[in-house]
């Protein structure tokens, strides 16, 4: 259930769609632990880098976790083309994204940790976007280790794959 609190539903459905509506059943569910206990957000109010004119990209990395060394000064000319008009954010400087990754890499079965780290970054990037309404594009460098995607529940059913044909001639 990831970080879902509420009311959940079930659907009971007999083999083969059997169902008699006169005998009653019951069901139990039981918890058997979380994951993401102790997983905390760390609230933050980034800030912009004050005075960079007016910059069309963002490029987004964390320089710990990349250890791109020569790759950075190439990252910098890519910066610096007219055509791109760049401006990198390191966003591992943000204390939020820092503390968040460690409790992330302590809690790594736990997608809802990561995404806490995705959510902090997306706050620097809302950041820079309302000081510069100039800027068009937003660059993530690095993989998923680096700069985290945003998990999502697989919302598919369980379906029967003996139906199935895929759609080739």
């Amino acid at each position: 259930t990831w970080n879902n609190t509420g009311y959940f539903y079930f659907r009971v459905q007999g083999k083969n769609g059997s169902y008699d509506p006169d005998t009653p059943f019951s069901l139990s569910v039981e918890r058997q632990g979380n994951i993401c206990e102790g997983v905390l957000d760390e609230p933050s109010s980034p800030v912009a880098e004050p005075g960079l004119g007016t910059p069309r990209t963002l490029i987004l990395t964390d320089n710990r976790r990349l250890a791109a060394g020569a790759f950075m000064s190439r990252l910098e000319t890519l910066a610096d083309r007219p055509d791109v008009q760049g401006h990198i954010v390191n966003v591992d400087e943000d204390p939020a994204v820092r503390a968040l990754n460690t409790q992330a890499d302590l809690k790594s079965a736990c997608p809802y940790a990561k995404n806490l780290v995705a959510s902090a970054i997306k706050r620097i990037v809302d950041a820079y976007r309302k000081e510069y309404p100039s800027i068009q594009y937003a660059v993530v460098v690095g993989d998923d280790n680096v700069i985290p995607f945003f998990r999502y529940p697989d919302p598919a059913l369980m379906g029967n794959e003996t139906l199935y044909v895929p759609p080739v001639r």
